[in-house]
């Protein structure tokens, strides 16, 4: 049985959930050729970084900042 989660976990939940489908509509903007290479990497940074919330949340706001730095260098808006 899983636990239940508290409001905070809950909604840092929601929060790393909305940002990693941001994350995939934009690798849709980036150049067909880098795509899969990026699909590829962000799924795995989110998998391995999910199990612990006070990490989780130091990842991602490290995440953010990767990722605005990556939409930078591939030009997507």
């Amino acid at each position: 049985m899983s636990r239940k989660l508290g409001l905070k976990e809950f909604m840092h939940n929601q929060e790393v959930l909305r940002f990693y489908r941001q994350v995939l509509r934009d690798i849709r903007k980036a150049p067909v050729d880098q795509q899969a290479e990026l699909l590829s990497y962000v799924k795995h940074e989110f998998r391995s970084s999910a199990p612990t919330l006070d990490a989780n949340k130091y990842l991602m706001s490290n995440g953010k900042q990767q990722y605005s730095i990556m939409k930078r260098a591939l030009g997507i808006s």
